[in-house]
């Protein structure tokens, strides 16, 4: 802090632990087996959200490890194939998404630069595994089982009360007509569904079986008045 003359008046520190960059990348909830971690050009790692430490205690003392020699396998590896890949870890200057096969799993890999006014030139690596994609799609998929299961089923009671629903008057017509075939002429169906094709059906089948019992009945008196007659 200076003066309006230019003195030093004083100055102020803040000290920013790396442990507390880990634990922040730590706490992201990117996927259930994703690996984070920030790295300098050199390859020295800064920070990364696993438990173990971004350094390690030498006679006592702290020093930074470099990023293909982390105890993590995930991170020293991811490291050594984009190292490999890309020559150096200087080259990388714009947003990079690689897939890479680690132990046998397929690793989605981005790759972000990042800078400040301070001067901090940074990498941050995100690795996902293909296990975590496919978990999901997975769920996904027996919902969508469960929903067209549940589905079929409706459909099915649907379809059976309908079938019912249709079929019952065209039931009621059937008996009807076997009835007056067998000489039961008064016979009726009831009306009042709401199918209108089929309440056609029935209020012809009414009409006929009334004008049928009527045909009938005249004829029979007509019959008995001409045998009245010849007697």
């Amino acid at each position: 802090m200076y003066d309006d003359d230019g003195t030093l008046i004083g100055a102020i520190g803040v000290e920013q632990r790396l442990a507390q960059v880990s634990e922040y990348l730590g706490q992201l909830e990117i996927s259930p087996s994703s690996t984070t971690f920030i790295l300098e050009r050199n390859g020295d790692l800064v920070a990364s959200s696993v438990e173990d430490p971004p350094f390690a205690l030498v006679d006592g003392v702290a020093e930074r490890l470099n990023v293909l020699n982390s105890p993590n396998a995930v991170i020293a590896e991811v490291s050594r194939m984009i190292s490999d890949q890309y020559g150096s870890f200087i080259s990388i200057i714009t947003d990079q998404q690689i897939k890479l096969l680690l132990a046998g799993e397929t690793q989605f890999v981005r790759i972000a630069p990042w800078k400040d006014e301070s001067g901090l030139d940074w990498l941050v690596v995100t690795a996902i595994p293909a296990s975590d994609f496919m978990a999901q799609v997975d769920a996904n998929g027996r919902t969508t089982l469960w929903l067209c299961v549940g589905a079929l089923g409706l459909v099915t009671v649907f379809g059976v009360y309908s079938s019912r629903w249709i079929t019952r008057p065209i039931s009621r017509l059937r008996l009807a007509s076997r009835a007056i075939a067998e000489g039961q002429l008064d016979q009726t169906v009831k009306n009042g569904g709401f199918i209108d094709e089929i309440d056609e059906l029935g209020h012809s089948f009414n009409q006929m079986a009334s004008q049928l019992k009527t045909s009938f009945n005249s004829l029979e008196k007509r019959v008995q008045e001409r045998t009245a007659e010849l007697e």
